[in-house]
């Protein structure tokens, strides 16, 4: 469909607490970077922000007791998306906070929040965050885990860090099958 068709659909299911409906707006309303050059960026950061913020900072990133299914499966993708594609200050803040803590103390985020947490902070953050996320990486064996930490790592935008990315890829210190996820930059 059209863009512009696609960004309006998207938008009359962004409020959705059916998360299969509300993943499905997201892919929708994602517009490839690329597309996204001069003044396009600010202003489709501002649309993520005006049609999808409002739901995404109610849920915020972290979870709450008694939360139904709906709102764990919604949280990760909607918080991901408004805080990366619409640079919400808010939930980028409170990402960043939440991953600091997760670093020393890892239950401090719900499961289904390292992931997008770590993907925010890693996107915003800058080189002692990423350098946390490296050294983790080197003292942990869990395929989960480190695949969180390798999102974290190649979420980052700072061409310096990317350098370093591709440095661990080509280090040996990852499985074959992980090089891939450090380098893939999106």
């Amino acid at each position: 469909i059209p863009l512009a068709e696609g960004l309006q659909l998207a938008a009359r299911y962004a409020g959705s607490r059916e998360h299969h409906v509300l993943e499905a707006a997201i892919k929708l309303a994602t517009v490839r970077e690329d597309f996204l050059g001069g003044r396009l960026g600010p202003a489709y950061a501002a649309w993520v922000r005006r049609v999808f913020g409002p739901h995404a900072r109610a849920l915020g990133v972290r979870a709450r007791p008694a939360e139904d299914e709906e709102v764990q499966l919604t949280r990760p993708k909607l918080a991901e998306f408004v805080a990366r594609r619409g640079e919400d200050s808010k939930l980028i803040a409170d990402a960043r906070a939440l991953a600091e803590s997760w670093l020393s103390r890892p239950r401090a985020v719900a499961a289904e929040m390292v992931s997008p947490v770590l993907a925010i902070a890693g996107r915003f953050g800058g080189r002692d965050f990423h350098t946390a996320l490296e050294q983790r990486l080197d003292r942990t064996a869990d395929l989960d885990l480190r695949d969180w930490l390798l999102g974290g790592m190649a979420a980052t935008r700072v061409p310096e860090l990317l350098d370093d990315n591709v440095a661990v890829a080509t280090s040996g210190r990852l499985d074959p099958r992980e090089i891939s996820r450090v380098l893939e930059a999106e």
